[in-house]
C-alpha cells in the first residue's frame, strides 16, 4: 500500500509537472500536443496545481499516519486525495464540453452561406480530424458555400448537402452513402467521392 501510494503521487507530480513545464512553453512540446496546450488556461492551470498539492498532501499525511496507525488523519489524508481526484475529473468533464461545442460551433459554421466563414472552418475541422472522424455525419450542411473547400477523405454519410454551392471543393475519397443529399445536378462521382454503406 505505501508504495503505491508513492508511486502514485510521483506519477501524478511528473504529469502535472510536465503538463505545466508544455502550457508555459518552459519545456519542448510535441506537435499533437501544441494544439491541446493552446487551448489551456490559467483557471485549469491553477485548478490542476491545487489537485496536486491536495493530492501530494494527502499521500503524505496518509503515509505518515499510515506508519503509526492513527485513523483521524488518514481520513483527512482520504479528503484531500478524493478532492485532488474530483478536480482532476471536473477539469477532464470541463475540457471535453469545451470541446464539443467548440466542434458543433465549427459544423455550423462550415454550413455558413459566406464562403470566407465556411473555408475557415473546413481548414478548423481538417486539422482537427473531425472531417473523418464520422462528426459530419448527418451533419446539416445545406445551401452552405463550400467552394473550392478542401473536403478530403470527409466523411459525409446521411449529411445534406442540398443546395450547396460545391464548385471546385476537393471530395477526393470523400465517403457517402444512400442517405447523403447531394446537391441538384452536381457529380459527386466525377469529383471523387466513394459510395460506402454502413
Amino acid at each position: 500500500m505505501p508504495t503505491l501510494l508513492i508511486v502514485l503521487a510521483v506519477l501524478a507530480w511528473l504529469f502535472l509537472a510536465t503538463r505545466t513545464l508544455w502550457a508555459a512553453n518552459l519545456m519542448p512540446t510535441p506537435k499533437w500536443l501544441q494544439q491541446r496546450f493552446q487551448k489551456l488556461g490559467k483557471p485549469t492551470l491553477v485548478l490542476m496545481t491545487f489537485a496536486l498539492i491536495c493530492l501530494l498532501f494527502g499521500l503524505r499525511i496518509g503515509w505518515e499516519e499510515y506508519k503509526k496507525g492513527a485513523d483521524l488523519s488518514s481520513n483527512i489524508a482520504i479528503e484531500l486525495i478524493s478532492i485532488a481526484v474530483t478536480i482532476i475529473v471536473l477539469d477532464r468533464m470541463n475540457e471535453w464540453r469545451s470541446q464539443y461545442h467548440y466542434k458543433k460551433s465549427i459544423i455550423q459554421q462550415m454550413g455558413s452561406q459566406s464562403n470566407d466563414f465556411a473555408l475557415d472552418a473546413a481548414r478548423i475541422a481538417k486539422n482537427e480530424g473531425w472531417l473523418s472522424d464520422g462528426s459530419f455525419q448527418g451533419a446539416n450542411l445545406s445551401f452552405a458555400n463550400l467552394q473550392r473547400a478542401k473536403l478530403f477523405g470527409a466523411n459525409l454519410h446521411g449529411a445534406s448537402l442540398s443546395g450547396a454551392n460545391l464548385h471546385g471543393a476537393v471530395l477526393r475519397e470523400a465517403k457517402y452513402n444512400s442517405k447523403t443529399v447531394w446537391p441538384d445536378g452536381f457529380n459527386y462521382v466525377d469529383a471523387g467521392a466513394i459510395e460506402i454503406e454502413d
